[in-house]
């Protein structure tokens, strides 16, 4: 599977984007503000670059919160060695504040306050998570190409 985030608009402290799966757009994401060459968590978005996705297969609190509210979810999908930083995952949320370092998405982009939000995260992610973790389960690889 091969996962593209093409980052198209910048707010104050936000960077929205269109993710693409395998080559077709299907889901909007929202990340921190993009910086220069360095990771900040919580106000610093991914570099640019190529990673691997896989599941991040430990049980954490964030791990089971989800795995209550969500019957279809078994483990967090970890982007892997991003510079500067550990545990970078695809989740759900919907503004900067909600991504710490991360990266959310959704099924629409909407502005608000000089900052994007993506709308309707859970069924974006759902769909987007269920298609993954087929591609995980039956021994397949996920790259993400983020440009």
């Amino acid at each position: 599977m091969l996962l593209e985030i093409r980052r198209k608009f910048h707010g104050l402290n936000s960077t929205g984007g269109m993710l693409s799966v395998d080559g077709i757009p299907r889901f909007f994401t929202v990340e921190d503000k993009e910086r220069s060459g360095y990771k900040v968590p919580n106000n610093t978005c991914i570099a640019r670059g190529q990673y691997q996705v896989k599941f991040r297969e430990q049980v954490s609190g964030l791990t089971k919160r989800y795995r209550k509210k969500y019957d279809w979810f078994s483990y967090h999908l970890h982007i892997q060695d991003v510079p500067n930083f550990q545990w970078c995952y695809l989740h759900i949320g919907n503004t900067h504040d909600d991504v710490e370092g991360c990266v959310a998405v959704g099924k629409y982009l909407a502005v608000e306050k000089n900052d994007f939000r993506v709308v309707r995260s859970g069924d974006a992610f759902k769909e987007l998570y269920m298609e993954a973790a087929q591609v995980l389960k039956s021994g397949g690889e996920i790259i993400l190409n983020i440009v």
